[in-house]
């Protein structure tokens, strides 16, 4: 049994970030993540002057800088047809990893005095008078929370957020994406972020902080569902449609389990709050014990 104040449900930048915020403000938090870390994940690398000013406000500006990001000064977009635009970027931008900085920013969290629980899959949420008990599992031990308050830090591409937000009807006329990316060694960079476009997505290429390159792509799903299974091939299948994109992963070397998917993305997705019961039927069905 663990009573606390909030649980935050995802280990992710927003999830870890509330934590630390929370704990600093002397809240008992528990932070769950049913994954565990550090591991490789497709978005994130790429951290804006915004993004930048959000950490400093969080007070993990010192904890990033301690990571050694590579700095970036500056935009490239190169087109289908060869076409090439090159802007300055209005403040330098950071490129980092994902599996560094998820795992630097959980530290920061615990240092604050939050309580972390990876690899723990909810299993229900019952919401009573005096806030919620959140059931969950690790591996073959049973976790029992009470909390005020339960704030999803999940994604807006969980299984949960989509059924949430869009009715069947709806995500029919949607488009579909799917985000894949890897790491790149033997790809020299200059302080530039490189985003090739081609018909179907896009791809863009950012230094990170051990001198390799991550390469992610936001690809239209219906028209690469027959690239292959792995993400290589997908990515492969992607590059294959920018003549530049091609020529400079020529001599690049896929670095050995970088690679990470997410499907399907919805772009249209429009942001709600979490309704609590509603939300609780849809994520563990008709027979959650809050019903």
């Amino acid at each position: 049994m663990h009573n606390v104040d909030v649980i935050v449900l995802g280990g992710g930048i927003s999830g870890s970030c509330i934590a630390k915020a929370l704990a600093e403000k002397q809240w008992e938090t528990a932070l769950i993540d049913r994954r565990n870390f550090p591991r490789h994940k497709v978005c994130g690398e790429f951290l804006s002057p915004e993004a930048q000013s959000t950490l400093h406000a969080l007070g993990l500006t010192e904890t990033v800088v301690s990571l050694h990001p590579a700095r970036i000064e500056r935009a490239k977009l190169i087109f289908e047809q060869g076409g090439e635009i090159e802007l300055p970027i209005p403040g330098a931008a950071w490129g980092l990893s994902r599996y560094m900085m998820d795992e630097a920013l959980h530290t920061a969290a615990i240092q604050t005095g939050a309580q972390l629980h990876l690899s723990t899959t909810v299993t229900g949420i019952e919401q009573h008078g005096k806030g919620y008990t959140v059931r969950a599992r690790q591996g073959t031990d049973a976790k029992l929370f009470r909390a005020r308050a339960v704030i999803t830090a999940w994604g807006a591409n969980s299984r949960m957020a989509n059924a949430e937000h869009r009715p069947d009807a709806a995500a029919s006329c949607q488009q579909a994406y799917i985000g894949v990316k890897t790491h790149y060694a033997g790809l020299k960079m200059e302080p530039v972020i490189e985003m090739y476009f081609f018909q179907g997505g896009y791809l863009g290429l950012c230094p990170v902080e051990d001198g390799s390159v991550n390469a992610a792509a936001l690809l239209n799903r219906s028209e690469f569902m027959k690239a292959g299974k792995s993400v290589l091939s997908i990515l492969e299948a992607a590059i294959q449609r920018n003549r530049r994109l091609a020529e400079r992963l020529a001599t690049a070397v896929p670095v050995h389990d970088t690679q990470a998917a997410i499907a399907p993305v919805y772009l249209q997705q429009k942001p709600t709050p979490w309704n609590g019961n509603n939300a609780i039927r849809k994520r563990f069905g008709r027979n959650s014990p809050a019903l």
